[in-house]
């Protein structure tokens, strides 16, 4: 059986190597909480189709269950803001790394 490694795939040009880029997140590392009466965004990921609707009762999700079962959008768009993708960069520049990996999860 062949064995193509990664780091001769970089050499080789086929790959790029990248730095792993994380990010602390309060949504991340403890969960979301949802109020009763809070109004929330229902997406059936099956047609796309949007409903909104207010809660009924208290939910918990915890961290194993954000962008399985629930999504931050808010969060998702300051993670994804040109100020964050600039200091990534601005970090890979001086440490002489000047690629950067959009892979999240600190």
């Amino acid at each position: 059986m062949a064995c193509y490694e990664y780091e001769r795939a970089v050499r080789e040009g086929y790959l790029v190597d990248y730095d792993a880029v994380t990010i602390k997140s309060d949504v991340r590392l403890k969960g979301i909480f949802l109020s009763e009466g809070e109004q929330v965004r229902l997406v059936d990921t099956d047609t796309g189709a949007q409903q909104l609707d207010l809660l009924e009762d208290e939910r918990q999700f915890d961290t194993a269950d954000i962008e399985q079962k629930i999504t931050a959008p808010d969060s998702n768009r300051k993670m994804l803001s040109n100020d964050f993708f600039s200091a990534v960069a601005l970090d890979a520049f001086r440490s002489g790394n000047p690629t950067v990996d959009d892979s999240i999860g600190r």
